[in-house]
């Protein structure tokens, strides 16, 4: 599958996602570190809250990580699982994660043509990626709406597609002492494109695809929930 062009061949972020720092340092980092009252906000407890809530057994995630949230979720059983992410080394270690569901792989960039996914999916997660997607222009979400459109376009109705995204500027940032630093330190490096991201423009966007469209912060974190009518 061809990426998106302002995704490659020069994108930093890509390196982060070899098999090895995701084996290494991924879970430590991000979930051990970053979730916490002092960074983001949120804790990997209260993430896992939301995520399983929505998580069900015909279900599509949309940049996978390392699967960790799924093998936490703990679901017994998965009718279907697909996994969609541009890199192969999140692919791999998620699909091992979670190989006793047989889960379905698609090496996709999340803003270009995720091409025949089959039938439409009861649930659609999409966890700390948008914010990971390149912004070269300060567009904010408007430069990201590709993700939206291919969610909606394969989302069953009356399914559920949620997720989260950090973003800059979010009320009780003095509070959290390395939300700052960190977010200008990851936007410098390219891990993070989201400088000109806000909850408003994501709820507008939402509202123009899904219906019961909820947008909320929680520390520097923006969550989402939205449905497909029936």
């Amino acid at each position: 599958m061809a990426p998106s062009p302002d995704t490659e061949p020069d994108r930093p972020t890509s390196a982060i996602y070899e098999r090895a720092p995701l084996a290494t340092a991924y879970d430590k980092l991000v979930w051990g570190f970053s979730f916490k009252p002092w960074a983001w906000g949120p804790t990997l407890e209260r993430i896992l809250g939301f995520y399983g809530r929505h998580l069900s057994a015909d279900h599509l995630e949309v940049g996978v990580g390392t699967g960790l949230l799924l093998q936490r979720a703990n679901r017994p059983h998965f009718d279907r699982l697909h996994l969609l992410d541009a890199n192969p080394g999140p692919l791999q270690e998620t699909a091992e994660r979670m190989a006793r569901h047989r889960p379905l792989t698609t090496r996709a960039d999340a803003l270009a043509d995720w091409g025949d996914m089959g039938a439409p999916f009861a649930s659609i997660g999409c966890m700390n990626v948008i914010h990971c997607l390149p912004d070269p222009h300060r567009r904010g979400i408007a430069a990201k709406t590709a993700l939206l459109d291919s969610a909606a376009a394969v989302l069953a109705p009356g399914g559920t597609f949620y997720g989260c995204t950090l973003m800059p500027g979010q009320p009780g940032l003095l509070r959290r002492p390395f939300a700052a630093p960190m977010m200008a330190l990851y936007n410098r490096l390219k891990w993070f494109s989201n400088r000109a991201d806000t909850p408003a423009d994501l709820e507008a966007e939402l509202n123009k695809r899904f219906t019961g469209v909820r947008v909320w912060v929680e520390g520097s974190l923006v969550l989402w929930q939205a449905a497909k009518s029936v």
